[in-house]
């Protein structure tokens, strides 16, 4: 399997207001690197479309072209390590409560089946513009949100959501 090395290099400053998606997906990832984790990306992140980011956590075509400025996503699972990282970057502070509200609720976020049993926890998070949707072990969703803080310069809410306890 070939390993793509990510750029490792963050944004100066934690001013993240106009990066897309998928470059605060890189930048998660460059944090962590920096900080000492090692974490499997065997892709970069992908752009997201409408129809694919309705299979990924609910969000319809319309809420899309109302509520979506960009979104992105990361899928790994190799051996017994397996994370799905999709951030959203929504098209104004109002509209972010509403994509988090659609992610977690009856209808949004599921894991995909495939991976089976290595997913145990999936949060939400908001910061800013965005929502990073995180599936994955405690360990890594707790590295994601520690990260994504260091990116975006905070972190106003997280939510776990799945399973449902």
């Amino acid at each position: 399997m070939r390993w793509y090395l990510i750029s490792l290099e963050q944004t100066a400053a934690p001013d993240t207001a106009a990066d897309p998606a998928d470059e605060v997906l890189n930048n998660i990832l460059a944090t962590a690197h920096d900080s000492g984790y090692e974490f499997p990306v065997p892709l970069p992140p992908n752009a997201v479309t409408a129809d694919q980011l309705k299979n990924l956590i609910g969000i319809t075509a319309g809420d899309y072209d109302k509520y979506v400025s960009s979104a992105a996503q990361i899928l790994v699972e190799l051996d017994e390590i397996a994370y799905q990282m999709v951030m959203v970057q929504a098209k104004d502070k109002a509209t972010v409560a509403k994509i988090k509200a659609i992610a977690t609720g009856k209808g949004g976020y599921q894991p995909p089946q495939r991976f089976g049993n290595l997913l145990k926890k999936a949060i939400a998070v908001e910061s800013g513009s965005y929502v990073l949707i995180v599936a994955s072990d405690e360990f890594f969703c707790k590295i994601a949100v520690e990260e994504f803080a260091k990116v975006t310069g905070t972190i106003e809410d997280v939510t776990a959501f799945w399973p449902d306890d």
